[in-house]
């Protein structure tokens, strides 16, 4: 399940990062940024406008049917790190 992909990403995180930064070229560059896709100060962000675009499209969904605790985690995560934006 999920618990397996995740133990499974950490495992080969760095082999993979690795093989990227011996390729060289432009991949290179991009596995060597600090913000790069290999850090959580890349993914983060982008499951944040993830969950900001699932909300836009349950903007024609009727109102029981929207998640009233996704709805909230992702007000309470953009009210805390507001602050690093």
């Amino acid at each position: 399940g999920a618990g397996t992909a995740l133990v499974a990403s950490l495992v080969a995180r760095k082999p993979i990062l690795n093989a990227c930064m011996n390729m060289g070229g432009p991949l290179k560059k991009i596995a060597e940024a600090p913000a790069g896709p290999f850090y959580i100060h890349f993914w983060a962000p982008n499951f944040k406008w993830a969950l900001s675009i699932n909300n836009l499209l349950d903007y024609d969904r009727p109102t029981d049917k929207i998640s009233l605790s996704m709805t909230s985690a992702l007000t309470l995560t953009g009210t805390i790190f507001m602050r690093w934006s």
